[in-house]
């Protein structure tokens, strides 16, 4: 899923997205079989609340 179809499809603020790729620099298995590649093709959600300062002092 790609940032711009989130922000357009899904009613997002464009400005509140961000997409990175880090699957060369951090895999989680091998690149020597198949299967470590496929393990290595994937995504992460990080969902961050807009008032992460409001959070922070909840949890204190």
């Amino acid at each position: 899923m790609k940032a711009g179809w989130t922000a357009h499809e899904g009613g997002v603020d464009g400005a509140r997205l961000v997409a990175a790729g880090y699957g060369e620099y951090r895999p989680i298995a091998g690149n020597d079989t198949p299967d470590g590649r496929a393990q290595n093709r994937r995504i992460e959600i990080v969902l961050v609340p807009s008032d992460i300062q409001g959070v922070l002092k909840e949890l204190k």
